[in-house]
């Protein structure tokens, strides 16, 4: 066996900077997911403010290694437009399904 294997009676080895740096990034992506759970568009927002906003949070939970898929972002987008978009989503819900509309179709449709 090669030197840096793992055998049975190889003692583990507690590498408290590993442990620390893990904790540490945990703790970034549930602070993180919070903050996207909470994301809610303002009045005085733009639809490229608001996305710009959301895509921060969601760049960073990346960064920091976490899987976030795009229908994620979509979903939320989606259910936390503003009142004033929704004839936007209802005439894109009724020419595409939602459920598998790209990120970037769902932006450029509501930039339009």
């Amino acid at each position: 066996m090669s030197s840096g294997s793992f055998t049975p009676t190889s003692p583990l080895v507690f590498n408290s900077e590993n442990y620390l740096f893990d904790k540490t990034r945990q703790q970034q992506i549930i602070n993180l997911r919070m903050d996207f759970e909470n994301l809610k568009m303002k009045e005085s927002e733009t639809v490229k403010q608001y996305f710009d906003k959301i895509m921060a949070v969601v760049n960073n939970i990346r960064l920091l290694g976490d899987q976030f898929p795009d229908s994620r972002v979509v979903k939320k987008v989606i259910t936390t437009l503003l009142e004033r978009y929704e004839s936007k989503i209802s005439s894109l819900e009724d020419s595409r399904d939602l459920s598998t509309i790209s990120l970037s179709e769902l932006i450029n449709a509501l930039y339009t």
